[in-house]
């Protein structure tokens, strides 16, 4: 079976992974900013993840104004727009992926594949894409916040390959195996393949469904042109 399309997570394997030390450090700025105490905004704030990722937040400024109202504050709009600057400009830092990334991903669009993005992400990702060089590598980028549903959802891997115009099973799947993504991927038909990271700097660092992984993985993006190349030979039997 030859595989037609390759879908990526973006944070942990296109780019960096949110390096929690720096992002501690930004939530302290914010907090200083908003001149809230730094322990409960950063609390009130890593809670919200789960409402940012499936669109419940309109902006970061609009996190921000609850996640301030949960702790009995009520900082004015120019302290609350300069905070969100700072989480804005960490987000469009960490969106910039290496150059061989880049050219992995074009080469394996000149090679035929289409390229395609889940991304359990809040609305900073979206509003910013325009803004990474990635934009303009990925055929269909799906963003949990906006499609209203995260992974491991079935549905959001099948909104991914329905909307490629492709089955699910010559679809591969790369993450690094947060969210659960893996088992997502691999009950929809999708071939997995980790990306291998280091969990050192991470908020999410037990991910259960990758321990003792007996998959295919990779180290670098880099490595996926020779994996794929393995993978739809001819003398390929069976996926892994």
């Amino acid at each position: 079976m030859k595989f037609q399309a390759i879908i990526f997570d973006l944070f942990g394997t296109l780019v960096d992974n949110f390096s929690k030390k720096e992002h501690d450090k930004v939530h302290a700025l914010m907090a200083e900013t908003l001149s809230v105490p730094y322990k409960a905004f950063r609390h009130a704030f890593g809670s919200s993840f789960s409402n940012r990722c499936i669109g419940k937040f309109r902006s970061i400024e609009e996190t921000i104004a609850v996640c301030c109202a949960q702790i009995g504050l009520s900082p004015d709009d120019c302290k609350i727009n300069t905070a969100a600057q700072y989480r804005y400009d960490f987000t469009m830092r960490t969106l910039k992926p290496k150059d061989e990334v880049l050219l992995t991903l074009q080469n394996l669009k000149n090679d035929g594949y289409k390229i395609g993005l889940i991304t359990n992400c809040g609305p900073d990702v979206p509003l910013l894409w325009h803004t990474t060089p990635l934009s303009e590598h990925i055929d269909l980028p799906l963003f949990s916040c906006t499609e209203k549903i995260q992974k491991p959802a079935i549905e959001i891997y099948k909104r991914a390959h329905e909307q490629l115009g492709l089955p699910s099973n010559v679809c591969i799947y790369v993450g690094d195996g947060s969210s659960r993504e893996m088992t997502g991927a691999k009950e929809i038909g999708f071939l997995p393949v980790l990306k291998r990271v280091t969990l050192e700097d991470v908020y999410d660092d037990a991910r259960p469904d990758i321990i003792g992984w007996r998959g295919l993985s990779i180290a670098e993006i880099e490595e996926l042109p020779e994996l794929l190349a393995r993978i739809n030979s001819p003398d390929q039997k069976q996926r892994n």
